[in-house]
């Protein structure tokens, strides 16, 4: 027995349409991306997203890491290319802030010919030694390299829905 498929049959154009899904990973790889954006940003306010809990201030509230919102705003898809997707920030304290670490130390000036007043204290400049900043994993990923289980979960409900709405395919 023999089954001759043409181009004009309805599973040809399915064929197609998973080769080319193949070919191309672009698109599933962006939609991957904006979804580990979106946890990346939601894990701001939303403690539950985070890989682990932040340290609380010195008066004991919870730390929010956000007194501008510049560095949420600037989480993004950085590259795409045939293969992976990168997601990043610009801020240059984007690493400190998710790894934690030490600032090196730096003299402030003041500004404008204006002093700096510090317990009593005016100065025109101050050494300061740098500072001890705690890790405050905003990324959804460990430092292991693994991510959790709601930027998992999600990105692949963005694959899934990618593919779906491309070729079809549900999961």
């Amino acid at each position: 027995m023999q089954v001759t498929l043409k181009t004009t049959d309805g599973i040809s154009a399915a064929l197609r349409l998973a080769l080319e899904a193949a070919r191309d990973k672009r698109p599933y790889l962006e939609a991957m991306g904006m979804a580990f954006v979106s946890v990346s940003k939601r894990s701001f306010t939303d403690a539950g997203l985070r890989v682990a809990p932040w340290k609380a201030k010195r008066d004991g509230s919870a730390s929010t890491l956000q007194k501008s919102t510049t560095l949420r705003r600037s989480v993004r898809v950085v590259s795409t290319d045939a293969d992976s997707v990168t997601v990043g920030s610009d801020r240059p304290y984007a690493a400190i802030h998710q790894f934690g670490g030490r600032t090196r130390a730096h003299v402030i000036e003041a500004r404008k010919g204006r002093a700096l007043a510090f317990g009593g204290i005016v100065r025109k400049k101050v050494k300061h030694p740098g500072s001890k900043i705690p890790a405050r994993p905003f990324l959804p990923v460990t430092t292991g390299g693994t991510l959790s289980a709601d930027a998992a979960r999600e990105i692949r409900e963005a694959l899934a829905g990618e593919l779906e709405a491309r070729i079809g395919f549900s999961t």
